[in-house]
């Protein structure tokens, strides 16, 4: 039970991550987006969770480097011109709000979160027939 309860969590969590990193995407111009792909936002949004509400672009060039992907200045610089001085959680917040119109409760959905979800759902199901 405990299992599967962990389970569903992890699949929230991934699920939440995801819309994180759509909301963060919407708010870039769709040409940053493309070029820096989500590595960028994603890291940030890891910045972000680990506490520190502001990060630079030393935070993200750690981040990236600690799984030996290559690190781009002038895509950080981007990244962190179109966030400065907001916050995260307000560009989420706004982002829900705008995603709300389209009904469907939907947004972005990855193989992460869908994984994440079957996961949750598959462990839950395995509690209850156990």
């Amino acid at each position: 039970l405990a299992q599967a309860i962990l389970a569903q969590k992890i699949g929230r969590i991934a699920a939440l991550w995801s819309r994180a990193v759509c909301a963060l995407s919407r708010r870039l111009s769709s040409t940053s987006v493309a070029a820096m792909g989500m590595k960028y936002c994603a890291a940030y949004l890891m910045v972000v969770i680990s506490g520190n509400d502001m990060p630079g672009a030393k935070d993200i060039q750690n981040i990236l480097e600690s799984i030996g992907s290559e690190y781009d200045s002038t895509i950080a610089d981007k990244l962190l011109s179109e966030l400065n001085g907001k916050s995260v959680h307000e560009i989420i917040a706004t982002g829900r709000e705008k995603l709300k119109s389209f009904g469907g409760g939907g947004g972005c959905t990855t193989p992460a979160a869908a994984g994440g979800a079957a996961a949750g759902g598959a462990a839950a199901g395995g509690g209850a027939v156990e």
